[in-house]
């Protein structure tokens, strides 16, 4: 009771960035703080990728050729001497999602997905969209953030084209590049898989 607390808070929109919201707090007396956030309408493409800083970029190498539609949401909290990471949480969903860039081993077409992550795992439910000419629908979980301790996929690859999709067998595990080039499959089939580690 009494005590001082500082908010800040504001909201622009601006091109590919769409609309920005947030809210923060702070509380001298305890030295603690708690923000809120969430966006939605940013448009990833060439031009957001040239507002990052110029060290990441770097580290990333070429621009991604890529487009799509991102929204989130979420809350962040810690104390002002930033000794230890912040709390938070985030969600959000990613939208006609397209790229066709050379480092995928296959073009990825009319994508989306819903996203939450935390200090502590992060998960991507219904990923759905067209991996070549087939389609593909994913489910991923994994505990540990910025470590991964453990984590889990499941999905399905239905009307994948051996023919005209090449680009597959070098982005899988050399034994399936040797099935590929051993036997050269043609046609369409349809896969199912279920991956975990702990």
């Amino acid at each position: 009771e009494g005590r001082q607390i500082l908010q800040l808070s504001g909201s622009f929109r601006g091109g590919n960035l769409g609309a920005l919201r947030f809210a923060a707090y702070f509380d001298p007396t305890h030295r603690t703080w708690i923000s809120d956030f969430a966006s939605d309408q940013i448009r990833l493409g060439k031009d957001l990728f040239t507002l990052l800083p110029t060290s990441l970029r770097q580290s990333v190498g070429a621009a991604p050729r890529l487009s799509g539609n991102l929204e989130f949401q979420g809350s962040a909290s810690g104390d002002l001497t930033f000794d230890q990471l912040p709390q938070f949480r985030m969600q959000g969903k990613l939208s006609e999602f397209t790229s066709d860039d050379p480092r995928l081993p296959l073009p990825i077409t009319r994508a989306g997905v819903e996203f939450e992550l935390d200090n502590r795992q992060l998960r991507l439910t219904n990923a759905t969209g067209k991996l070549g000419e087939g389609a593909f629908q994913v489910n991923y979980h994994q505990i540990g953030l910025i470590e991964r301790r453990q984590w889990a996929i499941v999905g399905s690859v239905e009307n994948f084209n051996f023919t005209t999709d090449k680009q597959l067998p070098a982005g899988l595990p050399n034994y399936f590049r040797d099935f590929c080039r051993d036997f050269a499959p043609k046609g369409s089939a349809n896969f199912r898989f279920s991956l975990r580690h702990d």
